[in-house]
């Protein structure tokens, strides 16, 4: 007890004389600082302990107007600064957002297929006058289908793969039906019904161009090699081995009569391979024109495709597997259809991710969703300018939609940050002192970008190519609706109805989630040692620390 009493005696004489010895150097340096008293000019110095206050260094408005752009200082802070004029301005950019969000939602499918070049250019004037002005080229219009028995599909997972950036190097492997059987007489008699019913079906659609038929109503129009087959063989069926025999003898002999569609062979329609009889196709010139709109297309896609389907439900058991193709008509038309699909897909995504940075950036819940509000009107009025100049929502306006939030986000993630940053580092607590902090430090930076990006984009108007040239109208007034409602309509609600002190605050959220994960400090704590020989080590141990 002596041992203990007498250091603790210590310690506590040497605390008193350490903070006297503070105390002192405090007093010394006060008395040396010059007051206001001291002679006119002397420069006012508060001296301020730094374990009491963190010293943050405040621009004055004189320096703040130095870095702050002529037209920004003088013309833009002056008006949008009355708060009247920044309420009617964000009501009447939001009535207009909210107008062409509905004029987007009018948007639909192209009516004309993809162009590439203007109207005026002398590709399209070549493929007009080829189509229009050449009699012998107007059977070449139309689209051939191409129906195949005996494959169910393509395996493009084996080795050496499909590489997609060169995908005609190596196509994949045909997956062959191992049950496919033409050499029986039902499966014979199946397949000249088929292609005699494929003739007769009929069409309504508006791409089947008035015709009232799926296939065009002319000689030659349908490639059947099974009912010449049968005609050169005096309407006698074969089966069997035999059937085999005779069909590769009329494959290797015999010619198209007279189909325009099948080629001057028959080796691509009668498939052999490694001398067996492993598929079979039938191809028919339809009454849909070639390059036509996805929407007129599509239709006749669902048609044939049900077609196909119905037939294979009651086809024989050797001829269940039928595809349908469309070479290129097809393709751009579910490449298309992807693509409409992936802005879909690129909205749900985006929206929501650029929710969860805005907050993570800004800490505050009122400015993310005042901000993401913002970029759903921005790409609104995008869009709704697409409908307004008679655009469709082709491969074009979709690619451009996603880059649209992209670009939309810059402006307003940069001032909604500098608006809080404003009370976090600087003291501000209004919302008058916090949007003029945040226009005067920002606001220049935001239009600058906006510049730069803007001439990007004005470069490509020069182009030939069209898909340019419309990216490019796009570009510029994602850019030009970006900085109007970021500056005027986002700011502005910002000015009248904006977040003040710790309004929306949500940085506490991580600090509590941290504080959970952190261990206890109480539970780690050390506790003392029992009366006893330890009782000096810890005195001692209080004495150090």
């Amino acid at each position: 007890t002596a041992t203990t009493t007498t250091t603790t005696t210590e310690a506590t004489a040497t605390t008193t004389a350490t903070a006297e010895e503070e105390e002192a150097k405090t007093e010394a340096t006060t008395a040396t600082a010059p007051s206001a008293d001291e002679g006119k000019g002397a420069k006012e110095v508060e001296l301020v302990p730094e374990a009491r206050k963190d010293v943050h260094a405040t621009l004055s408005d004189a320096e703040d107007d130095a870095n702050t752009s002529w037209i920004l200082r003088s013309v833009l802070l002056p008006i949008l600064s009355k708060k009247i004029v920044s309420a009617v301005l964000a009501t009447i950019l939001f009535s207009w957002g909210i107008l062409n969000c509905i004029f987007a939602t009018q948007l639909s499918s192209p009516l004309e297929a993809l162009k590439w070049f203007p109207d005026d250019h002398m590709v399209e004037k070549a493929k007009d006058w080829a189509a229009d002005m050449y009699a012998a080229n107007a059977g070449s219009d139309y689209a051939i289908a191409t129906i195949a028995f005996g494959l169910e599909g393509v395996d493009r997972d084996q080795e050496p793969y499909v590489d997609k950036w060169k995908p005609h190097e190596w196509y994949g492997v045909p997956v062959y039906d191992s049950s496919f059987d033409l050499s029986t007489a039902d499966a014979q008699e199946y397949f000249r019904g088929f292609c005699d019913r494929l003739a007769a079906a009929e069409c309504s659609e508006e791409g089947c161009g008035g015709y009232g038929k799926l296939v065009m109503p002319e000689v030659g129009a349908l490639s059947c090699f099974l009912q010449e087959f049968h005609t050169a063989n005096g309407d006698v069926t074969y089966e069997g081995d035999e059937f085999l025999e005779k069909l590769k003898k009329f494959r290797s002999e015999a010619t198209p009569s007279s189909s325009s569609v099948g080629g001057s062979t028959w080796k691509t329609a009668i498939g052999f391979t490694d001398g067996k009889l492993k598929y079979v196709e039938v191809k028919a010139k339809l009454t849909l024109k070639g390059l036509q709109a996805d929407i007129i297309k599509e239709p006749i896609m669902d048609l044939l495709q049900a077609f196909v389907e119905k037939e294979a439900a009651k086809a024989p058991a050797g001829l269940k597997s039928i595809i349908q193709t469309v070479p290129y008509e097809w393709t751009m038309l579910i490449t298309t259809r992807a693509i409409l699909n992936g802005m879909w897909l690129g909205f749900a995504v985006c929206f929501p991710v650029v929710f969860v940075v805005l907050v993570a950036a800004t800490a505050n819940i009122l400015v993310a969703i005042l901000a993401v509000l913002t970029i759903i009107i921005v790409v609104g009025n995008v869009l709704g300018y697409c409908w307004m100049a008679g655009w469709s929502l082709g491969i074009t306006e979709s690619i451009a939609a996603i880059i649209v939030i992209g670009l939309s986000v810059d402006y307003v993630i940069h001032l909604g940050h500098m608006y809080l940053e404003a009370g976090h580092r600087e003291g501000h607590s209004s919302r008058e002192s916090r949007w003029k902090y945040a226009m005067k430090m920002m606001g220049g930076t935001v239009v600058a970008g906006a510049a730069t990006t803007l001439g990007a984009g004005l470069v490509m108007q020069f182009c030939t190519i069209v898909f340019f040239t419309q990216m490019s109208t796009l570009i510029v007034m994602t850019i030009l609706y970006s900085i109007l409602y970021s500056m005027v309509a986002f700011m502005g609600c910002l000015l009248l109805f904006g977040p003040q002190g710790n309004t929306g605050d949500v940085s506490w959220i991580p600090a509590l989630l941290l504080s959970k994960l952190r261990p206890n400090k109480a539970d780690n704590a050390e506790e003392p040692p029992k009366v006893g020989e330890e009782q000096g080590k810890w005195a001692h141990k209080l004495d150090t620390e």
